[in-house]
């Protein structure tokens, strides 16, 4: 059973940038410019996002968002 999911992504500002607030993640010039990331799989996800030298480092489930290290991949 598919269940919708949304993308929050950070990383950690290179020298010289600080960041008083973040954009959309496929944003022109964003790492996940022009990549169909809408109806992917979170393991589909995952290795996009791998791909572009990222990692996920937890997911927040619905409907507490609560937070957990993994969840099923598909």
């Amino acid at each position: 059973m598919f269940r919708p999911a949304s993308t929050d992504a950070g990383r950690t500002p290179r020298w010289p940038l600080w960041y008083a607030t973040t954009g959309e993640i496929s944003a022109p010039g964003e790492v996940l410019h022009c990549v169909p990331y809408w109806g992917m799989t979170v393991k589909e996800f995952a290795k996009a996002v791998a791909a572009r030298g990222l990692t996920i480092d937890s997911f927040r489930v619905a409907p507490r968002r609560e937070t957990r290290e993994t969840v099923p991949d598909s």
